[in-house]
C-alpha cells in the first residue's frame, strides 16, 4: 500500500486532474454494503477520516 501523497503525485505526473473526491471505502472491505450510510455520514462529521478516493484524469493527447 502507498502513501496517498505518493499515488497523488505519480497521478499528476501522468494526468490532468479533472475531479477528485474523498469517499467512504471500508464499508467495501468485505463487510455489509449497508454499512455505506453509516461510514459516509461518521466522515461527514468529522469523526472519522475517509480512506477511498475517487479520481479522474484526463491523459495528454
Amino acid at each position: 500500500m502507498h502513501p496517498f501523497a505518493e499515488m497523488h503525485e505519480e497521478l499528476g505526473r501522468r494526468f490532468a486532474e479533472r475531479h477528485f473526491e474523498w469517499v467512504p471505502y471500508l464499508y467495501d472491505y468485505r463487510l455489509d454494503d449497508a454499512l455505506e450510510p453509516l461510514e459516509r455520514s461518521l466522515i461527514d462529521r468529522g469523526a472519522i477520516e475517509a480512506t477511498g478516493f475517487r479520481y479522474v484524469g484526463e491523459g495528454p493527447g
